[in-house]
């Protein structure tokens, strides 16, 4: 069970750092959902090398149950910056809509007042 915790703790200190590292340089959304995305194809080949290693013991499911626990454990906090990530993206698209919604209609100049 230590072995648990020791990985996960791995797992999340490396995300954070990557997430701190987020906060410095000034990625594109899509420099990042490609970051989030090779974070989580990491997680998931950690895991499917524990799974493996795990049909070699003796109590394979808890083994199995130990290996899926510290996957989710790693993919949390993946998983709330890929929400965020998902929320910059639709307040970008809402922003941008209402750039060219502007950039539509010329209200400058234009009588509004029914003659």
């Amino acid at each position: 069970m230590k072995a648990v915790h020791f990985g996960a703790g791995l797992l999340y200190a490396v995300c954070a750092i990557a997430h701190a590292q987020d906060a410095v340089a000034p990625f594109t959304l899509e420099q990042k959902q490609q970051d989030l995305q090779s974070e989580r194809d990491a997680v998931h080949l950690h895991y499917e090398m524990k799974a493996k290693a795990c049909w070699q013991r003796f109590m394979v499911n808890d083994c199995l149950q130990e290996a899926r626990a510290e996957r989710r454990l790693a993919m949390r906090p993946i998983e709330q910056r890929e929400q965020a990530l998902k929320a910059a993206r639709r307040a970008q698209a809402v922003k941008d809509r209402a750039e060219r919604l502007e950039a539509k209609q010329p209200w400058e100049g234009v009588d509004l007042e029914p003659r």
